[in-house]
């Protein structure tokens, strides 16, 4: 463990949230590294000196309740299933029209082609919002 990780993981340790596993690799650390001790007595002499001189305030016996309330997951507005759908059928027109009118090519030959990729693509982008949808679940 370099100093870098130990001191991430002394400030992890100040409220408890490191494992017993990094612990020991923590602790280990200290007891070579005469900085990363040093700067873990300032960070423990820091937090006991904020413990003591930030009180809390008393909270109004409803607060609880009434952040509970805000912070409720509200419903989320759901697009109509058809709009990707539209969406991409949208932005394909515009492409085959763009292609017809700036590539050297005859329109019978570019309206085929954008076609058959539009459809490629069309197939692709269904699987991948299938399994995005199935893995969302």
């Amino acid at each position: 463990m370099n100093c870098s990780e130990a001191r991430e993981r002394i400030l992890d340790n100040l409220d408890g949230s490191l494992a017993a596993a990094d612990q020991e690799l923590m602790q280990r650390h200290i007891s070579d590294c005469d900085a990363c001790a040093h700067f873990a007595e300032a960070q423990r002499a820091l937090d006991r000196k904020l413990t003591k001189s930030l009180i809390a305030p008393a909270l109004d016996p409803t607060f609880e309740k009434r952040l509970r309330a805000r912070l409720a997951p509200h419903p989320r507005e759901q697009w109509a299933s058809w709009l990707p759908d539209v969406a991409y059928a949208s932005g394909t027109v515009v492409a085959v029209i763009l292609c017809v009118l700036l590539l050297p090519l005859s329109a019978t030959v570019v309206v085929p082609v954008a076609a058959g990729i539009a459809i490629i693509s069309y197939v692709v982008q269904a699987i991948f919002a299938g399994i995005l949808e199935e893995a969302s679940r």
